[in-house]
């Protein structure tokens, strides 16, 4: 009996016609599968894309306005060991109570990790031997001679570490994240190292070197221990003071130091980076400086006193005698016709793009918690400067206005969409690693 196989709509008896029908199912199936391949390859391309793009790491470095900016950096702050203990004999120090004295035997007794000095990650645990081989007790060799036999005699003599006499510095690990929209800076403290001075054989100084790494979270009780022993000269005062250019007694509130924080920006040479200047003159586009009496005089922003920080005094929106806001000049003039002269006094608007050097002071609220070693700093308020001379003949930059930051982050965001290179962010940003001037703490 024969069986009949259909292709193309003809019937075919015969065994090429089974073989061709054959083949064409087999085309038709690879066909369908070959379009879902097509189909469903291009889908799963996109959705992997999707999931790669939400996945990838950031740089925290990326000066970018929507994520946050972190660095890692580490400074050294000086703490004296003959400061201020009740234990401390006069002219000596007890090396019992030293800080690094107190983290080497919290470290023998196992009641903390210390980390390699070459591993800032804190990750690589130190071994005993190389305890050790830093930290341990000099051996020196002196000869001595018997009288009677006249036999020399070599003698090896062991001296212990002297904690207080090599180690004067700390090295403190932080992260610094800072969001540029709020202009808000977070600094958590990751970890401290005692540092010790090394010298050669000869006895020369050769430099500085960190012994181990602590996390600063296993070290508070260390840290609480010594603050104990100096009640004047706390670790966390000292933490402080590093911050600002001069020792202050902060606020304490609780366990939270705190207080206030005058700093001067330099603000980049506007034409440097402006997406408008292809499009408007160079004269016409308005820094930022130029922005804030902008907004000054539209009446969009609160303006204060140039004489106060405390933001109480309010000056008029338009008023053209404002304190800075021109510059005044005098000119004596002669009358061609009666020959009388006369002074006039002319008034010049000041022009930002006619500074040289735009500066602009910020004022910031610290606050630092020595239990979380964390520190977080606000800006309250900023003020434009204008070069000129004060009462005593001195040449300096001063304030033309103050203004709190809250009613000006408007105005700032605006100019950063302006000049994506050069905002106050990136400014800012740059002035907590790059200057050489720290802030001044305000009384």
């Amino acid at each position: 009996m024969e069986r009949l196989f259909f292709f193309r709509g003809e019937a075919c008896g015969s065994k090429v016609g089974f073989y061709s029908n054959l083949f064409a199912v087999s085309f038709i199936k690879h066909f369908i599968m070959d379009i879902r391949k097509m189909i469903i390859l291009p889908v799963i391309l996109v959705i992997l894309s999707v999931f790669a793009t939400a996945f990838t790491p950031k740089d925290d470095h990326a000066k970018s306005p929507c994520m946050v900016w972190k660095k890692i950096v580490s400074r050294e702050i000086e703490i004296p060991e003959k400061v201020d203990s009740s234990n401390h004999q006069k002219g000596k120090v007890n090396n019992n109570i030293t800080l690094a004295k107190m983290m080497v035997n919290a470290i023998k007794d196992s009641k903390v990790t210390g980390y390699s000095n070459y591993d800032m990650s804190l990750s690589t645990k130190l071994s005993a031997y190389e305890y050790d081989d830093i930290l341990g007790n000099r051996v020196d060799t002196q000869e001595i001679t018997d009288p009677i036999t006249g036999q020399v005699i070599r003698k090896f003599v062991h001296h212990a570490y002297d904690y207080a006499a090599f180690v004067h510095t700390y090295r403190i690990l932080e992260q610094w994240t800072f969001d540029p929209l709020l202009c808000k800076t977070e600094i958590q403290i990751l970890g401290i190292a005692a540092v010790r001075d090394v010298y050669g054989d000869d006895g020369s100084f050769r430099g500085v070197q960190a012994v181990f790494w602590l996390h600063y979270e296993e070290a508070r009780p260390i840290l609480d221990k010594y603050d104990r022993s100096h009640p004047g000269h706390t670790v966390g005062q000292f933490v402080w003071n590093d911050f600002f250019n001069a020792e202050s007694k902060p606020a304490v509130k609780g366990n939270v130091l705190q207080g206030k924080a005058s700093r001067v920006i330099d603000l980049p040479a506007e034409r440097e980076d402006t997406i408008k200047h292809h499009l408007r003159s160079e004269q016409s586009d308005d820094g930022l400086i130029n922005s804030l009496i902008g907004a000054k005089y539209a009446g969009n922003i609160i303006a204060y006193s140039r004489y106060g920080q405390k933001f109480t005094d309010s000056l008029p929106a338009r008023t053209f005698i404002d304190p800075g806001m021109f510059k005044v000049d005098t000119q004596v003039i002669t009358d061609p016709i009666t020959n009388q002269e006369f002074t006039a006094v002319i008034n010049t608007q000041i022009n930002n793009h006619k500074v040289h050097h735009p500066k602009v002071n910020i004022i910031e609220s610290w606050s630092f918690n020595p239990v979380k070693g964390k520190t977080e700093i606000d800006i309250e308020g900023m003020a434009p400067l204008e070069e000129g001379i004060d009462d005593k003949n001195n040449l300096g930059f001063f304030p033309l206005f103050w203004v709190q930051y809250k009613d000006v982050r408007e105005v700032i965001n605006q100019y950063a969409a302006q000049h994506p290179k050069n905002t106050f962010a990136n400014c800012l940003w740059d002035n907590y690693f790059l200057s050489d001037t720290r802030p001044t703490l305000l009384e």
